[in-house]
């Protein structure tokens, strides 16, 4: 692993997954044993830390992704699209014979609702501490991790945190995402500068409202940290490391077209606002109004349009 500390050259690293999306626009979604006609068709490159690689590009931040790639015709389409979107991705571990995993996505326009099958193959492997133990860890002004195959990302959250604490005047900040309804997943709530719970994850852990949540972990997650929780139409909650609470209203768009991926736009939206130190409130409004923007488009292209708009007002 390289530990020399050359000139940060303020990269944001999403560590995490990519696959391809097929996505079908539909009137409605169709009855079960039904034939149905789509009004449009296209395929995209998908994945949680993917489609935050795409909104950080959009928003004019320099992202770099870690994910596993293959050299199929998906996974061709895949490392194009990175390189169109001026997505940095030398580092992805590529493997020459395992199949592309891939999403089936119908997206309801009567409804707005996004309905998800995804295939992964079996033996389609996550990025491993060994891939993570070859970046130059200098480069990067934040990383954050989406929290699949926890047991591989607590390895890495360990590299790092060694790396940081020989490195104590120029730390990288990182982040978690807590998504994945599983046991192994609460091993990260002790980790990271910002931990990002899911609604769903948030009511696994048995808490129904997110001001509890905020309340009630306040004692898990490590000393100083930010905890933020996206909570649909209500907007988002997070609580700063030092104890204030503090609450973002929903931004709704005139009407939604795709939802798919708003989790990951909030994400990638308040990690570029605190990599740019601002307030945590700022962030998180920030980041709902981009993920709100982002619902009433098909899609990402077009998020540095709102972007540039923003900066207007």
């Amino acid at each position: 692993m390289a530990t020399d500390t050359t000139e940060n050259e303020d990269l944001i690293l999403m560590v995490g997954y990519s696959c391809l999306d097929l996505v079908l626009s539909a009137p409605r979604y169709p009855e079960e044993d039904s034939m149905s006609r789509a009004l449009d068709y296209h395929k995209r490159r998908g994945g949680n830390a993917s489609n935050s690689s795409t909104v950080l590009s959009q928003l004019g931040a320099k992202p770099e992704l870690l994910a596993v790639m293959t050299s199929d015709e998906y996974g061709e389409f895949i490392q194009n699209d990175l390189k169109a979107n001026g997505i940095i991705f030398e580092n992805c571990p590529i493997y020459p014979n395992i199949n592309s995993p891939f999403t089936s996505i119908i997206l309801s326009l009567s409804s707005g609702t996004r309905t998800i099958l995804h295939y992964r193959p079996k033996d389609y492997p996550n990025p491993t501490v060994e891939d993570f133990s070859k970046l130059n860890l200098a480069k990067y002004k934040w990383i954050h991790f989406e929290g699949r195959a926890v047991p591989e990302v607590l390895k890495m959250i360990d590299v790092l945190d060694a790396w940081n604490t020989l490195n104590y005047d120029k730390k990288v900040l990182y982040s978690v995402e807590l998504e994945r309804c599983y046991e192994e997943t609460k091993g990260l709530l002790s980790k990271g500068n910002v931990v990002f719970l899911s609604k769903e994850f948030t009511k696994y852990l048995g808490y129904t409202c997110p001001i509890s949540a905020l309340q009630g972990l306040a004692q898990i997650v490590q000393p100083g940290a930010n905890i933020v929780i996206p909570w649909g139409e209500q907007g988002a909650v997070a609580r700063s490391g030092d104890g204030v609470i503090l609450k973002s209203p929903a931004y709704k768009p005139t009407a939604v077209l795709d939802s798919t991926g708003a989790g990951d736009t909030f994400i990638a939206a308040t990690v570029y606002y605190l990599s740019k130190k601002k307030s945590l409130l700022e962030a998180i409004d920030f980041g709902n109004k981009i993920a709100g923007a982002k619902c009433g488009m098909v899609g990402y292209l077009g998020i540095n349009e709102v972007y540039e708009k923003f900066k207007k007002v």
